[in-house]
């Protein structure tokens, strides 16, 4: 009787303890199930973001075309966007009870970033308009990338991986045949270097706003202190050339405003969101939607044509934002 008692006991004991094994398994691989869910929820959650804010600025053109039909000087027209989206985040900040409050070092950061970044950046971009064919100085433009690759490399605060060359490959040649094929290569070296450069100096905002000292602050706050950087430079920049302008009629005030709440504040705002997900390098990979936006309100308002290199081009673009959504990488200090 004993015996049977023992063995009994020893089968519910190991039966138990098989049942506990097994237990813990499942609740493991429960667990690798959801962090696995999470993540890749976070990746997509960053990369639409991304695409979002590069639809935004892919509409600058449009909304620039109509501030400029109603003869705003573009000095005026660049300060009143970053002024209107300096007052439209004041208002935001005031009604959600924000903190503005920042260190030196920080202020200084953004001070930098603001001033190359958006400043130069835009005004580089336009002279080199008046040079070189727009659809050219974008494409040289688009190099930033690269730059954003070289500088996070440097930086260590990312990792070059086959899957991020290939990525990054198939997005520039894709703009390049996008916009850069619909004109013969124009030889103005003044022109192609302030493109070049243009891409440089937006590289320093991408990777700028991912470092860690802002980490801690708000994409709201940091939107705010750059957008006040760019205003009052552009302020001074309008008074230096004589181009103030107080009136401006329906058609530039339009403008103005669909650059200041959609191609500023939104895009800013969703783009630096993604960027503290996604990590700058693919940020910038997946703002190649940007131009893709470009040629489809041309396509949709103007009656554009598209070439056959047009359709290569948006199918490398789409080829690229498909390895990065598929990528692994992911920032997990995402703020």
């Amino acid at each position: 009787m004993s015996n049977q008692i023992y063995v009994s006991m020893k089968f519910i004991w190991i039966y138990v303890s098989h049942f506990q094994l097994a237990k813990k398994l499942f609740i493991k691989l429960l667990a690798k199930v959801k962090y696995e869910l999470e993540i890749n929820m976070k990746r997509y959650e960053g990369a639409l973001l991304i695409i979002i804010s590069a639809i935004g600025y892919g509409l600058m053109p449009l909304f620039a075309s109509w501030a400029t039909v109603g003869k705003t000087s573009v000095e005026m027209m660049l300060f009143g966007r970053f002024f209107v989206a300096f007052i439209i985040l004041s208002f935001y900040l005031i009604a959600s009870k924000q903190t503005i409050k920042i260190s030196l070092l920080q202020f200084l950061h953004l001070f930098f970033i603001g001033g190359i970044g958006l400043v130069a950046t835009t005004q580089m971009l336009f002279y080199s308009y008046r040079m070189i064919p727009v659809s050219q100085a974008t494409a040289l433009h688009f190099i930033y990338p690269v730059a954003v690759a070289f500088y996070a490399v440097f930086l260590k605060i990312e990792k070059i991986t086959f899957n991020k060359v290939v990525a990054l490959l198939l997005g520039v040649l894709g703009v390049w045949l996008l916009v850069g094929s619909k004109n013969t290569m124009e030889i103005n070296i003044l022109g192609i270097t302030l493109a070049v450069l243009s891409g440089f100096t937006y590289a320093i905002y991408v990777v700028g706003v991912a470092l860690p000292r802002l980490m801690g602050l708000s994409r709201v706050v940091i939107s705010f202190y750059t957008s006040l950087v760019a205003f009052s430079c552009y302020f001074f920049i309008a008074i230096f050339r004589s181009q103030i302008q107080l009136g401006i009629n329906l058609s530039s005030a339009s403008g103005i405003l669909g650059l200041a709440a959609i191609s500023t504040v939104l895009s800013q705002l969703f783009f630096i969101k993604g960027v503290k997900i996604t990590g700058p390098f693919y940020a910038s990979i997946l703002s190649t939607f940007e131009p893709l936006t470009g040629i489809l309100v041309g396509l949709i308002l103007f009656s554009e044509s598209l070439t056959w290199t047009n359709y290569l081009g948006i199918i490398l673009i789409l080829l690229s934002l498909f390895l990065v959504v598929l990528g692994r990488e992911i920032n997990r200090d995402n703020g």
